[in-house]
């Protein structure tokens, strides 16, 4: 009983000396709470890491193996012209140099140029990536090689950005190269009966003026319909994001 007294006594003490204080006990702060209070008195949070402007942009990243030792055998108008073994993995004045247009006494606007080669499924830029010309049989996760100066923020050398695979919000479908070709039967109007034209079998594979000449309406030179030169391609409407 007397240690009970004894205890409470203490207790009561200690509670009196702190009043006198006028300093009470404070509840630890979480991580979390730290962290909105640092962002109330306007601190930032830690810079993310973003990608070495040397391996493409962020929306259209370059693929491939930087700094392998070797060359890499390019065919160029029927001539073989070596490159670096690491051609195109990052970007790059690949051409410089080396290209038989970006020589000593030739040099061309695309000479400059910084590219690399990159991930066509994997690149969300205005300006699509193109077939590499460098690697026509090389594959990349199934697909074609494709390079791009987009994605090392090199101006286009050509001045477009219109691809011949369509848009980046809505790319065409289909086979491109494919030899062949098929029959497409047109009703006929009036008293004229239908029309079967032969297309190419790669039709709407790439953006391509594909009636033009080959529609019955197409045929009639200078006073052919104006859609009959306007290009188009077959796509998938469930990933085509376009106003049209």
């Amino acid at each position: 009983m007397k240690l009970a007294v004894l205890s409470a006594a203490i207790l009561l003490e200690a509670a009196e000396g702190i009043a006198r204080a006028g300093t009470f006990p404070q509840p630890a702060k979480s991580l979390l709470s730290k962290g909105r209070s640092d962002a109330r008195v306007g601190r930032t949070r830690e810079p993310v890491e973003v990608l070495d402007a040397r391996f493409g942009d962020t929306e259209c990243p370059c693929i491939g193996f930087d700094n392998i030792e070797g060359e890499t055998n390019v065919s160029i108008q029927g001539a073989q012209y070596f490159y670096p073994a690491d051609l195109g993995s990052r970007c790059e004045a690949w051409d410089h140099g080396v290209h038989p247009s970006c020589q000593a006494g030739s040099q061309e606007d695309f000479c400059a140029r910084q590219w690399c080669y990159v991930d066509a499924c994997n690149c969300r830029l205005p300006e699509l990536p193109q077939p590499s010309y460098y690697a026509p049989t090389a594959r990349y996760r199934g697909r074609p090689l494709s390079y791009s100066y987009g994605a090392c923020h090199s101006e286009d050398f050509g001045g477009s950005t219109m691809s011949q695979v369509g848009e980046a919000g809505c790319q065409c479908i289909g086979f491109d190269n494919m030899p062949g070709s098929f029959d497409v039967a047109f009703p006929g109007s009036g008293s004229a009966g239908a029309s079967v034209v032969r297309y190419p079998a790669e039709l709407g594979g790439t953006c391509s003026a594909w009636d033009k000449g080959v529609h019955p309406e197409c045929q009639q030179g200078t006073n052919s319909p104006s859609w009959c030169a306007q290009r188009w391609c077959y796509v998938n409407p469930c990933s085509c994001d376009l106003a049209e």
